[in-house]
C-alpha cells in the first residue's frame, strides 16, 4: 500500500488524498473520544521545581499532565507559578471525579515539593480553592 504525500495538500494518504484522485483516507489508526473534563491546579512556587515532582508523581502513578510556567499578579506583587493540567485523554478515559481526584493529590504533594500554603483547582465542573494558612480556618 502506498504511503505518499499529496503535493497539493500535505496530507499522507494510503492511496489518494482526494485532490487529484478520488476520496480522501488518512492513515488514521484509531479514533477514540471521550467526554471533556478539564482539571488545571494553579499554585507558585519554582517551575524547575515543580516539573520534577510532576514526574516523579507520573512516573510513579502512571500519569499525564501538561506543567506550564505562570506568573501571578496580585495587589501589592507577583511571584512565579505554574498550571499543572489534567484532561480527560481518550486513549485512556476517566470519570470527572477521578481526573479532580488525581488533581487534588497532585495539588497536595505540589504544596509540600513547592513549600506553598494553597492552591486552586480549576476544573469543568467549578472552582475550589485549598488552604492550609491557619488564618484561612473558619
Amino acid at each position: 500500500m502506498s504511503k505518499d504525500i499529496c503535493a497539493k495538500c500535505g496530507w499522507v494518504v494510503d492511496y489518494s488524498c482526494g485532490c487529484e484522485r478520488g476520496p480522501a483516507f488518512p492513515l488514521i489508526q484509531r479514533i477514540e473520544y471521550a467526554e471533556t473534563y478539564t482539571a488545571t491546579i494553579f499554585i507558585a512556587g519554582a517551575h524547575a521545581k515543580a516539573l520534577r515532582a510532576c514526574q516523579a508523581h507520573c512516573d510513579e502513578i502512571g500519569l499525564c499532565v501538561t506543567v506550564e510556567p505562570t506568573t501571578y499578579v496580585y495587589t501589592g506583587g507577583a511571584e512565579a507559578g505554574v498550571r499543572i493540567g489534567l484532561i480527560n485523554y481518550p486513549r485512556f478515559p476517566a470519570t470527572g471525579r477521578d481526573i479532580f481526584r488525581r488533581a487534588k493529590t497532585l495539588g497536595m504533594l505540589l504544596l509540600d515539593e513547592l513549600e506553598q500554603q494553597s492552591f486552586s483547582i480549576v476544573a469543568t465542573d467549578g472552582t475550589t480553592w485549598f488552604s492550609r494558612r491557619a488564618e484561612d480556618i473558619a
